[in-house]
């Protein structure tokens, strides 16, 4: 039986860079590659077990003050008509928020995958508006002092890689006191793909799509680290994003006849 998961907004606010966006930074076209890109938010939840969680949540929000200086695109506002981002430091969403149960009953998957959009921060389509924050943070704290760190970004002005990249960025600073160590390259592809006045596009309702959830525990974990053998020892991170990889090229094989 699925378990019912409450989730409460304790705080909200908006994060600014601890040093204001040069002038000379204060617009950044999007490219071709950009323009195209469905109009949704990337998202990550990452899971911790935590005994002092109020004062990670002050730390982790201090560390973001600190690398929104670098990252200052993600402190802007995409600017829909002319295809840019304001740069103008308004700031990244900020919330904090109480879950009624543990953190052990959700990762053991007693909670409906859907449930789990609780812990974004905004939803999922909440982009390319004006006031929709490039980057929203929230920061989950569960009855038994877990934590789940959930992150949304817009696909319009960020990848994948530049997730990840932020991601470490903001780990190094929060560990470091303070302490930049991770300096991101903005490349300004619209020189080389330009942005064109496209025909709206309209992705449409999905109601096809399904949600699923595997749930890789430690045992199963160490098992793929042992079946791939490398040196140095693969993470487990690594491990289990091979695993997977692995299994959807098997998938696609299967339907295609090739690879």
């Amino acid at each position: 039986m699925k378990m019912k998961m409450k989730v409460k907004v304790v705080t909200r606010k908006l994060v600014k860079p601890c040093k204001a966006t040069p002038l000379h930074l204060g617009r950044y076209k999007i490219s071709l590659l950009d323009q195209i890109n469905p109009a949704v938010n990337h998202t990550r939840i990452l899971y911790y077990s935590c005994d002092d969680g109020e004062s990670k949540c002050i730390l982790l929000e201090e560390s973001m003050a600190q690398i929104l200086s670098n990252f200052y695109l993600l402190a802007g506002r995409y600017n829909k008509e002319k295809q840019q981002v304001d740069c103008n430091d308004q700031g990244a969403l900020f919330s904090t928020a109480q879950v009624d149960v543990d953190l052990s009953l959700t990762l053991r998957s007693h909670v409906d995958p859907q449930q789990l959009n609780q812990l974004l921060p905004v939803d999922l389509a909440a982009v390319d508006g004006p006031t929709h924050p490039i980057l929203a943070v929230q920061i989950n704290r569960f009855l038994c002092g877990g934590l789940a760190i959930a992150a949304c970004v817009s696909h319009r002005v960020v990848d994948t890689a530049s997730f990840s990249l932020f991601f470490t960025a903001w780990a190094t600073t929060a560990h470091t006191t303070g302490k930049l160590l991770i300096q991101p390259y903005f490349d300004h592809r619209s020189s080389y793909f330009p942005a064109e006045n496209l025909p709206p596009h309209d992705d449409g309702p999905h109601e096809n799509i399904i949600t699923e959830r595997y749930i890789f525990d430690n045992k199963a974990i160490k098992k793929l680290c042992q079946r791939l053998t490398s040196e140095p020892p693969l993470s487990r991170v690594v491990a289990v994003s091979t695993f997977l990889a692995q299994a959807l090229l098997r998938t696609d094989i299967a339907r295609r006849g090739e690879p």
